[in-house]
């Protein structure tokens, strides 16, 4: 087994030489490199379950929801800050094709999306919140991509929820539809009935009289009376549901919003330094044990 110390002291000048070689390179191309600056939003996510419509019209079971959510809410969120569509929703807004000087083209968009995406890091701190870390030349676009992916993570979950609604509300105008059509044909068929039995001119006293004195009315009546319920149902229905729909909640709650940062945070001159510095010192080292020992082979 070599003397590691002996060897150092037979070969420092070489050691010292590769190391110093190998730090003054790290330390070059570090400061060659262009400046990044960081814009980070903070977000929490929002209780899911604040969606419900017994929330808005049940003073009783919205005392069960509360405002924030779980870590588990990310789960779905951070999904989505994997999919292009969010990059491309901020580099159509942003017009990032033409601030990254990129070619115009049917591909420079998608193209500046993906650079985006490259640039950008989602993950969840230790604390349970969202962070949202976007790196650019410039500390204001930093802080305003950054915004913009949290706006468009919300804009996306919120334009999915909305498809889903209109899709109900359209159902239940249908079933509306069809029960008022039903409603007023009954109407007009029990003011006809009216008039060619009086004579006289039909009105809402004169067939709700007509009903009284007809047994073969009662069965429209009891008719009428049920489709009038209905209708008016649907319509409570239908108010309630467009008023809960509207009240739309965003899935990231925005606990600080990026700022444009003061001091570029890449590269990191110092770590890099430092790394590399160490690194090429156990290099070194290594290197020079086995020349010895090769050495003493021969």
């Amino acid at each position: 087994m070599p003397d590691i110390f002996e060897i150092i002291n037979r070969r420092w000048k070489i050691i010292v030489l590769l190391t110093l070689t190998a730090t003054l390179l790290a330390l070059v191309i570090s400061l060659l490199q262009p400046k990044e600056y960081l814009g980070t939003v903070t977000a929490l996510p929002a209780n899911s379950a604040l969606t419900d419509k017994a929330k808005v019209f049940n003073n009783n079971i919205e005392t069960l929801y509360p405002e924030l959510g779980t870590v588990d809410e990310l789960d779905r969120i951070e999904g989505t800050a994997k999919l292009d569509t969010l990059y491309i929703f901020v580099a159509e807004k942003q017009n990032l094709a033409t601030y990254y000087n990129m070619a115009n083209s049917s591909e420079a968009m998608y193209k500046a999306a993906m650079k985006l995406k490259r640039a950008t890091d989602i993950r969840r701190s230790a604390y349970g919140e969202l962070k949202i870390n976007v790196w650019d030349k410039n500390p204001l676009q930093a802080a305003q991509l950054a915004n913009s992916i949290v706006e468009g993570l919300n804009n996306i979950h919120q334009r999915v929820s909305g498809i889903n609604n209109a899709k109900v509300l359209a159902q239940l105008q249908t079933s509306y539809d069809r029960k008022k059509t039903e409603l007023d044909s009954l109407q007009r068929l029990m003011i006809m009935n009216e008039g060619s039995r009086t004579g006289i001119k039909s009105d809402s006293s004169a067939l709700n009289r007509s009903a009284n004195r007809n047994n073969n009315g009662s069965s429209s009546i009891t008719r009428l009376s049920m489709l009038q319920e209905q209708t008016r149902e649907f319509e409570k229905i239908i108010s309630q549901y467009e008023l809960a729909s509207n009240t739309t909640i965003q899935p990231l709650i925005v606990v600080e919003q990026a700022r444009p940062a003061l001091h570029a945070n890449k590269p990191k001159v110092l770590q890099t330094v430092l790394f590399a510095f160490g690194a090429s010192l156990i290099f070194s080292i290594l290197l020079a044990v086995y020349a010895d020992s090769r050495n003493q082979k021969l």
